[in-house]
């Protein structure tokens, strides 16, 4: 508390008795938005695997996770992940207003194999963010997305990813992997979850 009092965070400190993950998914709802480390404290191996409670929060808190790799440093670079989801939608909403209010530069990123298929999200993201004028660019890759996502938040040194926290098809990612969950594990820099 007493380094967040220090940057000007304004908080309070709370200890409660029970089983960590439930504390704090009830803690959650009273929230607009949640801070976690990517790894707990007594995690046995210094991997990049993301910790238990933060996995319970994502898949049982209706907030903004925001998930925070141990020695990032934030700058004003936003990359916004976005496939045209619902909570890509909300996800584009919440980056823009961050952006506005850190006068922050984004980049949109859609990832599609077809180009074709970037059209319609691309087309709705510039839409979405054009009265808010900011300074955007609207790209698209190919490939997995979480690779994507990951190696282009790195080459433009992303201060936040802000993506949906889960993809258009639940089906696919629990068969071949979250793009959600592997963004967590590797990117470099803080990453902000809208469900």
């Amino acid at each position: 508390m007493d380094e967040c009092r220090d940057k000007g965070v304004k908080g309070t400190f709370k200890a409660a008795r029970g089983e960590v993950g439930e504390l704090i998914v009830e803690a959650a709802k009273t929230v607009a938005l949640v801070v976690m480390g990517r790894r707990g404290r007594h995690a046995k191996y210094k991997v990049q695997t993301l910790g238990s409670i933060t996995q319970m929060l994502l898949h049982k808190s209706a907030r903004p996770v925001m998930v925070v790799p141990e020695g990032t440093k934030c700058n004003s670079r936003i990359l916004i992940a976005y496939d045209g989801s619902r909570a890509a939608q909300r996800a584009i909403d919440t980056g823009a207003i961050i952006a506005k209010l850190r006068t922050a530069e984004i980049d949109v990123l859609t990832v599609a194999d077809n180009p074709d298929d970037a059209v319609e999200p691309q087309e709705e993201a510039r839409e979405y963010l054009s009265p808010y004028e900011l300074r955007a660019s609207f790209l698209v890759e190919r490939g997995k997305p979480w690779e994507a996502i990951v190696a282009h938040a790195s080459k433009m040194d992303a201060g936040l990813i802000v993506m949906g926290a889960f993809g258009t098809n639940r089906l696919k990612e629990l068969i071949f992997g979250s793009t959600t969950m592997n963004v967590l594990e590797k990117a470099e820099c803080p990453i902000l979850l809208v469900a």
